[in-house]
């Protein structure tokens, strides 16, 4: 995070402390080219100005409360910090999440196959393609029941199969609740930041209350459930 103190962020906020006076219709009045300066189509590895392409993600920022001088300032102040330096640094999968010295791989679940970026040793680009292979397999495998189920129940059944299927995850909700509530009220495990005795109790009752509800359900749904009418 930039130093308040810095010369480079000061000027920041006294761009911000400015552009806030004025309004996105006076800034559009005052510049007729503004939709075009104030736009990126970003891909390649570079930024380019006014050049149209399905394959390139076009940035419109014109309509955000911002001018050429605010825009120099801010440029300033992203090259102070090297945050291109540090973007690259996340894309090829350093550790900079300092917090948890873990690396940050955002990019990689959006990464194409033929890119690679390694991990302690590990493609993870390659380990995210197969897991999505895995999915497509299993969802391919899910369709078959789903239309035996249409065969044999008729067109309402997968919508009321699929109704207790959610009651059944619904009912799972408190055995991820409970231990949360659990961990985050021990002093032992979080330290400063243990949550106060009375949101822990008010999330305990909170809990034993969803427990309860979905007990009820269930057994409602296990009396009066039918895949056909």
């Amino acid at each position: 995070m930039a130093d308040e103190g810095s010369k480079v962020w000061q000027r920041v906020l006294a761009q911000g402390s400015r552009i806030t006076a004025t309004s996105l219709r006076v800034l559009f009045d005052q510049d007729s080219t503004r939709s075009e300066r104030f736009s990126r189509y970003l891909g390649g590895g570079a930024a380019q100005i006014g050049l149209e392409n399905q394959d390139l993600v076009f940035v419109d920022f014109s309509k955000q409360l911002i001018d050429q001088q605010a825009l120099n300032e801010l440029l300033v102040l992203a090259r102070d910090l090297q945050i291109v330096e540090q973007f690259a640094e996340m894309r090829n999968g350093l550790k900079i999440n300092l917090t948890e010295h873990q690396s940050v791989l955002h990019t990689a679940l959006r990464a194409d196959i033929k890119t690679s970026v390694i991990v302690d040793g590990v493609d993870v680009v390659a380990e995210v393609h197969a897991e999505r292979e895995t999915l497509r397999r299993f969802v391919d495998a899910v369709r078959v029941p789903a239309v035996v189920v249409i065969l044999l129940w008729g067109t309402e059944a997968p919508g009321r199969l699929l109704i207790l299927s959610q009651v059944v995850l619904s009912f799972q909700l408190p055995f991820a609740i409970v231990p949360l509530v659990m961990f985050t009220a021990s002093r032992v495990k979080m330290g400063a930041l243990v949550a106060p005795l009375w949101l822990s109790i008010a999330c305990g009752v909170i809990a034993l209350m969803i427990i309860g509800l979905n007990a009820k359900l269930l057994i409602d749904i296990s009396h009066g459930f039918s895949l056909i009418h």
